[in-house]
């Protein structure tokens, strides 16, 4: 019951940003955010400022229980983190059995070059952040040759797109938006904080 409770609450905080964002998109009142239409790309938005939200709780030792009952403010937008896609070890392993089976060059020399790239990362850390305008263009150029429709094995490909796909949707959102690095994004989410609603503990009655 209290899990229903809190998914209600937190569905009509997120109708409640989106509807007031799209009067202020329609009233020509934002400089950043023009292009939000939906929703769900409300959601992406609000759940990245949550997120810098607890980072920067963490970084002033703020108090579990206040950071909780405070309103999102624009401050926390400076400890947003970019959502660059991500290759997990995984991912690259399926990627390696795919090519082991079928020798597809559209797929043999972008994988190679990216696993160079992020070869100590994976190690490291058992996944790889893309961050940089190469490594993106390689992981496209997998998607291409996986979508080309050149291997037999298709329960595999299917399976390794939709992981691709699972670990770059929040990097496709916010490129959609227009916000295609860390400075933009973080002035978009401090405009985006106003259009958050106030805890209701915060609600004089």
């Amino acid at each position: 019951m209290a899990n229903t409770k809190t998914k209600s609450v937190k569905d009509s905080n997120l109708e409640t940003s989106f509807l007031a964002l799209k009067t202020a998109i329609e009233l020509g009142q934002v400089s950043c955010l023009s292009k939000v239409k939906y929703k769900p790309q409300v959601e992406v938005l609000n759940r990245i400022l949550l997120e810098a939200k607890s980072k920067r709780a963490k970084a002033i030792d703020e108090h579990c229980w206040i950071t909780k009952d405070r309103p999102t403010v624009a401050e926390d937008a400076d400890y947003a983190i970019y959502p660059f896609p991500i290759v997990t070890k995984y991912i690259l392993e399926d990627l390696c059995k795919l090519l082991k089976r079928e020798q597809i060059s559209s797929l043999k020399e972008p994988l190679d070059k990216l696993s160079y790239l992020i070869c100590d990362t994976i190690k490291t850390y058992d996944e790889a952040s893309l961050d940089t305008p190469k490594q993106i263009l390689l992981l496209t150029a997998i998607i291409k040759s996986l979508k080309s429709k050149q291997f037999s094995d298709t329960n595999l490909v299917a399976q390794i797109l939709k992981n691709i796909y699972f670990w770059r949707k929040d990097w496709k959102t916010v490129n959609q938006l227009g916000f295609t690095d860390q400075t933009s994004l973080v002035n978009a989410l401090k405009e985006f904080s106003k259009y958050l609603p106030i805890p209701s503990s915060k609600i004089s009655t």
